[in-house]
């Protein structure tokens, strides 16, 4: 259900939320594990959470489990009298929360079928999905489910997406952690009026042993949890042995499809030009092969080259040139890196992004493995993203006592200076328009000018050269 409101109430709701923000972060009461709408994260930091995790296990000889929950109409279930007091047990009083609670109470809605409206019904329960408000409250809602897990449990939640994991060399033990969290997690769900979706709640169990094991059995309200053997997180499907080679295939065949509509319009006599087939492969192509490169591009060599082709084409059609042509010559005329190249790039950015925020859960698996030995000992074993970036980054030049670390403002939003804009040139503007004319007719006469005196010397040349 969508909310549509006045832009003076998005403006005021976009006031207030700077503010809540600025509170809940500056006095850490949004649990590190969040990284759902928070300045400086992103659905990265989950996916190599867990990347990193599942190859510390591989390396180990352990199993890793994996749970990705999934909630039922999560903004439309909040309790909005549980969000009052999650803001009151923050410590806020006054007038903000007394906003907060109006823009949460008197909400009514109908429904329109074929001209038909029925009658007005109140919203007893949720926040106003599409209001820029209503994130953070749910965020604040749902911090507290990362407090009901067990020690030892891992988990990330980037706002209604919540995974939790654990490794060890028994099935049983695992079975023992997982289960004893899922429970405490069934309680907190009913404290607080939320529902796990017993369909789409699945669980992925990974390991590199040959030897027969069964999988684990794990339940959730009663209802035994489906062990999958592929899951998709944050458009990254994940597999069993995490070699990426589904997810592979799938980003393949969505780039053909891609690709196919470059080929429409690259045509030799009527289509576009250059400039704009690089634009279309930038948008529709790349784009896709860098959404989360940094994480898949851990899979065997083998594995990466089938993407080759991808970009070979592209390249094909934007240069016009035959198919028989070298892809290092496709990659240096197109001025454009080869795969492997841009995703170490993409890495090195990423990694001295994550260096500004020490806070961040991500950051520990990236500047501070506890394996590398471990890794050094077996080079066939692929490590995570902290060991495989780490030669580029001193090549870089990165020293982690140079890094200055991200911080939210002392002052509140509210007080902080104004800044000071000159608006003289705005009284002025008529003067300004002027003289950019005069100055751009200047420059045709005289280019007009030099133009004639060219081809009036030519004339004289070729008559001069007559027989």
């Amino acid at each position: 259900m969508q909310a549509l409101t006045s832009c003076v109430c998005k403006v005021m709701e976009r006031m207030i939320n700077n503010r809540l923000v600025w509170y809940l972060e500056r006095n850490k009461l949004i649990t590190p594990t969040q990284s759902g709408f928070s300045k400086g994260r992103s659905t990265t930091d989950q996916l190599l959470r867990l990347e990193t995790f599942i190859r510390e296990g591989f390396i180990q000889k352990q199993h890793v489990t994996a749970i990705f929950f999934d909630l039922e109409k999560a903004y439309n279930t909040t309790w909005k009298y549980g969000t009052m007091k999650d803001l009151h047990d923050a410590g806020l009083r006054g007038r903000l929360p007394l906003f907060i609670a109006g823009f949460l109470s008197d909400r009514k809605f109908q429904v329109r079928v074929c001209g038909t409206y029925s009658k007005l019904c109140e919203q007893e329960m949720g926040v106003p999905q599409g209001s820029i408000l209503s994130v953070t409250l749910f965020c604040l809602k749902i911090n507290s489910i990362v407090k009901v897990v067990c020690p030892g449990v891992e988990c990330s939640l980037y706002v209604d997406d919540f995974l939790i994991c654990y490794r060890s060399k028994h099935i049983h033990i695992i079975e023992r952690h997982l289960q004893r969290c899922l429970n405490k997690l069934q309680n907190w769900a009913d404290t607080n009026g939320f529902k796990f979706s017993a369909s789409k709640t699945v669980c992925m169990h990974c390991c590199h042993l040959r030897k027969l094991h069964p999988e684990p059995e794990l339940l959730l309200n009663g209802t035994p949890i489906p062990v999958v053997e592929e899951v998709k997180f944050f458009g990254l499907i994940f597999d069993r042995k995490l070699s990426f080679l589904c997810h592979l295939r799938y980003l393949k065949n969505k780039c053909m499809k891609a690709l196919n509509l470059i080929r429409v319009v690259a045509h030799t006599s009527w289509g576009a030009d250059q400039h704009t087939l690089l634009h279309l492969y930038r948008a529709l192509v790349r784009s896709k092969l860098d959404y989360r490169c940094i994480v898949y591009g851990s899979a065997r060599n083998s594995y990466l080259r089938m993407l080759d082709p991808v970009q070979n084409d592209a390249l094909l059609l934007y240069l016009g040139a035959y198919r028989t042509s070298p892809s290092p010559c496709l990659c240096v005329l197109a001025n454009e890196p080869p795969l492997y190249i841009r995703c170490r790039k993409l890495s090195i950015e990423y990694c001295l992004k994550l260096s500004l925020c020490s806070r961040n859960p991500t950051y520990g698996s990236v500047f501070e493995s506890k394996f590398k030995r471990f890794f050094d000992r077996k080079p066939n074993q692929i490590p995570p993203l902290g060991i495989r970036v780490e030669p580029d980054l001193q090549a870089v030049g990165y020293k982690k006592q140079d890094t200055l670390q991200y911080s939210f403002h002392a002052d509140p939003p509210l007080l902080l200076k104004r800044p000071h804009i000159n608006f003289s040139l705005h009284s002025s503007y008529q003067q300004v328009v002027s003289v950019l004319r005069l100055g751009l007719s200047r420059h045709c006469r005289q280019k007009c000018d030099i133009r004639a005196i060219s081809d009036e010397r030519l004339h004289s040349s070729s008559l001069k050269n007559w027989p």
